[in-house]
């Protein structure tokens, strides 16, 4: 589940062009905000740097979030 998050995270950065742009290393939490998304960051910090597993639900919501 954390390596689909990130994917799903990853397609959705390179699909909107954010990873073309002029400062490639966008944070989540500054790549939420200019694709106007709340709760992506929090999804994708956890799938990324957290202890805590991630799981089939957690896969869903970033789903949900990023169409």
């Amino acid at each position: 589940a954390r390596q689909k998050i990130r994917r799903i995270y990853l397609k959705k950065i390179s699909t909107c062009g954010l990873a073309k742009e002029r400062l490639p290393f966008y944070t989540a939490r500054d790549a939420q905000k200019a694709l106007g998304i709340t709760g992506m960051a929090e999804i994708y910090e956890k799938a990324r740097y957290s202890g805590i597993p991630c799981t089939e639900e957690d896969v869903r919501q970033m789903k949900n979030k990023l169409r």
